[in-house]
């Protein structure tokens, strides 16, 4: 019994030594509760992004781009430049955006009717379909 207790002081003090700095080098964890605006904004952005990123991958996008000269890698790098307001905001204007031309298909639709008005009162005679009655 003797010899152990004479190493056992010694050998506790380097086993205690060991392990001092160990324990002085561990970081404090630091908590704290987030707000829901705060999750549900970023939350927000995160999608906003993945849509961004969709639209983007969209193969008859790519070709409309690469024909008008558009580097690709370009807009990759400014979509991931975006600020999360930023981001959201584009998304929601992808939304938004008329799909096809539609707004060319409208202004075609519109013409047709103005001159088919126009030929049906005996105003114009554009189109040979129209049956004209009373027309002087």
């Amino acid at each position: 019994m003797q010899p152990f207790r004479v190493f056992a002081k010694p050998l506790s003090l380097l086993i205690l030594s060991g392990f001092l700095p160990m324990s002085l080098n561990i970081p404090l964890a630091h908590a704290e509760l987030i707000g829901t605006d705060i999750a549900l904004s970023q939350q927000t952005s995160q999608l906003a992004r993945q849509h961004i990123d969709a639209t983007l991958q969209r193969e008859d996008l790519r070709l409309a781009l690469q024909d008008r000269g558009v580097n690709l890698n370009d807009i990759e790098a400014r979509v991931a430049a975006l600020t999360d307001a930023e981001a959201i905001q584009m998304a929601a204007q992808i939304d938004q955006a008329p799909a096809g031309g539609e707004g060319v298909v409208g202004a075609i639709l519109l013409v047709f009717l103005l001159l088919l008005l126009t030929d049906i009162l005996c105003l114009t005679h554009v189109y040979p379909f129209v049956t004209k009655r009373n027309c002087r």
